[in-house]
């Protein structure tokens, strides 16, 4: 009788990396942070900010001492990006009321929409 392994975690530090990259000092800071990260990404992923159809694919966090870097893989990065950048701006004002640091926006747009299974699956 075998053991069920998730395919992710069974993948984890081999061929997939994490997709956050911080580290928290003590069990009360972890899940302070941890709820952070969650609430950061379901603020992107909200339906409310008309981001559905930009094809958000990964959320990556990486955490720093002073801000915090979120890159965002979108197939459609002009929808995020907006006109000259509004929809941008407002995002990140967004996501700097959720967190306490300063936070870096990375937009990069992901060249083969189709070869990517998570867009490929929710459309």
């Amino acid at each position: 009788m075998g053991h069920k392994t998730h395919p992710y975690g069974f993948r984890l530090g081999i061929i997939k990396d994490w997709k956050t990259h911080w580290y928290a000092n003590n069990a009360r800071d972890y899940s302070k942070l941890l709820l952070e990260d969650i609430k950061l990404r379901e603020s992107i992923n909200g339906e409310y900010q008309g981001f559905s159809d930009a094809g958000i694919a990964k959320i990556e966090i990486d955490r720093g001492t002073q801000d915090t870097v979120i890159n965002i893989h979108s197939a459609r990065p002009g929808i995020l990006i907006g006109r000259e950048g509004e929809r941008v701006k407002n995002l990140r004002a967004r996501l700097e009321a959720i967190s306490e640091h300063r936070i870096q926006l990375n937009i990069i747009e992901i060249e083969q929409p189709e070869l990517n299974p998570y867009l490929v699956g929710r459309n």
